[in-house]
């Protein structure tokens, strides 16, 4: 595992519940997550993780999800990354629910986003 990697770098361990959470998020936004997963890894309950993660940043853990999810999908369409790929990998339930919500976010399909984007050589 990495964490037996020689030289390997570990990241601090996160001081606030919303640290703690959006390293959750990062390590698990590829497959589905529920809330309770989600408070169960960091030791609290759903009630007192959706109240505390709120108040400290403002936003839902689903929320931050979401976008986390969706900054990964707009890394991987400017690399050359087929829309069907990027939603397996990011969590989407399918590519459609992919499309959308990409949209809603940034405004332009995926399709017509990596077409105005210069492509990243993999």
């Amino acid at each position: 595992a990495a964490e037996y990697a020689v030289g390997a770098a570990r990241e601090p361990e996160p001081k606030t519940l919303a640290g703690q959470v959006d390293a959750i998020i990062r390590a698990r936004y590829d497959r589905p997550l529920t809330l309770e997963e989600l408070a169960r890894a960091a030791g609290v309950s759903r009630s007192t993780l959706t109240h505390r993660y709120r108040a400290e940043t403002g936003t839902t853990p689903f929320a931050r999800l979401h976008e986390h999810r969706l900054d990964v999908a707009r890394g991987m369409l400017l690399k050359g990354e087929r829309a069907k790929e990027i939603a397996a990998h990011t969590g989407f339930y399918d590519e459609y629910h992919f499309a959308k919500a990409f949209k809603r976010r940034f405004g332009l399909s995926p399709r017509r986003y990596a077409r105005q984007s210069p492509v990243e050589p993999r």
